[in-house]
C-alpha cells in the first residue's frame, strides 16, 4: 500500500514539472512568430552605381577653340578698350622736294624705313586718342637737280623726318581688327652723311593717315599690317648778306608697316 502511494506521488510530481516546462517555453516564443533567419555566409553583391544624368565635360568638340570660362566673363578680353600701346616698323618709298623762295632746287627719291611708338587711351568704345614719336628715313636717295636736270645717287646719305605726333585711331567694331587713323604733329628735317647727322632749320607741320587690320594673338595683344602715309611741310628763313632767304621742303612717305598693339 505504501509502495503504491509513493509510486503515484512520483508520477504526479513528474507531471507537474513537465507542465511547468511546457508553459515556460510557450511564454518565450510568441504564437505566430518565426525564428530569426541565420545571416548568410557571403554578403550579397552590391548593385552597380547609377549612371550620372549629365555626362562629364569632355572638352570642346574638334575644330572649336577652347576659351576658359574666366576669359569669357572678362569683357576686356579681345576688346579694344583702356590703355593703348602700338609699335610700328615699316618700309616704303618717299619723295623729297626743296625750294628757294618758291623756286624748285631739286628732288630726291628713295627707299624709306619707318618706326613709330604710340601711347594713348580709349575715349569711348573703339576710339583712341594719344601721342607718339615717328621717324622716317630715306636712305641712299637719287637726287635730281632742277636747274641742270642731272641726277645722281648719293651713297652713304639719308634724309630723315622726325615727328612728335598726336593721333586718333578708330575701330568701328571694338572687338574686331579693322581700323583707321589720322594724325598731325610737328616735324624737323635732318641729313646724315657717312654716319654723321646734321640738323637743318627746316621744321613744320606733319600730317598723316592710315588703315590696317589687327589679328588677336592673346587676350590683349594683336598683330597685323597697315598702310601709313606721312606728309611733312617744312620751312625756314636764313639770313645772308643778300638778305633773308626763304627755304621750304616737302617730305612724302607711303609705307607698309607691321604693327604690334596692346589694347
Amino acid at each position: 500500500m505504501n509502495q503504491g502511494w509513493a509510486k503515484s506521488l512520483g508520477l504526479l510530481v513528474a507531471g507537474v514539472v513537465s507542465g511547468l516546462a511546457a508553459s515556460a517555453h510557450a511564454q518565450a516564443v510568441e504564437p505566430g512568430a518565426s525564428a530569426p533567419e541565420a545571416a548568410p555566409a557571403v554578403a550579397p553583391e552590391a548593385a552597380p552605381a547609377a549612371a550620372p544624368l549629365v555626362a562629364p565635360d569632355a572638352g570642346p568638340p574638334p575644330g572649336v577653340a577652347y576659351v576658359p570660362a574666366e576669359q569669357l566673363a572678362d569683357e576686356t578680353v579681345h576688346n579694344h578698350d583702356g590703355f593703348f600701346l602700338r609699335m610700328d616698323l615699316g618700309i616704303g618709298s618717299s619723295w623729297y622736294t626743296e625750294k628757294n623762295s618758291g623756286t624748285e632746287l631739286g628732288t630726291a627719291t628713295g627707299i624709306t624705313g619707318m618706326f613709330a611708338l604710340r601711347l594713348g587711351g580709349t575715349i569711348f568704345p573703339g576710339f583712341v586718342l594719344g601721342g607718339g614719336i615717328v621717324g622716317n628715313s630715306m636712305v641712299n636717295p637719287t637726287y635730281k637737280d632742277a636747274r641742270t636736270g642731272n641726277s645722281s645717287k648719293d651713297s652713304n646719305v639719308s634724309i630723315g623726318l622726325s615727328e612728335l605726333q598726336l593721333f586718333a585711331l578708330y575701330y568701328p567694331n571694338p572687338k574686331g581688327g579693322f581700323h583707321v587713323m589720322g594724325s598731325c604733329g610737328y616735324g624737323s628735317l635732318s641729313v646724315t652723311v657717312n654716319g654723321v647727322q646734321y640738323n637743318t632749320s627746316l621744321k613744320g607741320l606733319v600730317v598723316g593717315g592710315g588703315v590696317g587690320y589687327d589679328f588677336w594673338v592673346s587676350p590683349q595683344w594683336s598683330l597685323g599690317p597697315s598702310l601709313v602715309l606721312t606728309h611733312g611741310i617744312m620751312s625756314a628763313t636764313e639770313t645772308s648778306t643778300a638778305g633773308n632767304v626763304d627755304f621750304s621742303a616737302t617730305f612724302t612717305a607711303p609705307v607698309v608697316a607691321f604693327t604690334a598693339t596692346y589694347h
